[in-house]
């Protein structure tokens, strides 16, 4: 793995590794359970997914052009996403594989 999935997996390891004190909690941990299965899986982050994921991102900000997306149809038209939600739907995406 790179060294910005690095950063990405260890958030999700230490997450994974909480003990839920919550419901939300139990499912985040089952969340991150899941996208480190699929990113075992899955291999190596693209470009476009590091940017999406590098820790120096404001999860504020909006996303730019050149970030992940999932197809080419209507990226233009969700470029008023945040990097907080663009990450959300990455991580939906890859719950689903």
């Amino acid at each position: 793995m790179s060294e910005t999935s690095s950063e990405v997996i260890s958030e999700l390891r230490r997450v994974a590794m909480l003990e839920p004190s919550s419901g939300r909690a139990a499912l985040a941990k089952t969340s991150a359970l899941r996208a480190l299965l699929r990113l075992e899986r899955s291999g190596d982050l693209t470009d476009a997914e590091k940017r999406l994921w590098a820790a120096d991102r404001d999860e504020g900000e909006y996303v730019k052009d050149d970030d992940w997306h999932p197809g080419p149809y209507f990226a233009d038209l969700d470029l008023f996403q945040t990097v907080a939600q663009r990450r959300r739907w990455w991580l939906n995406l890859r719950r689903g594989r």
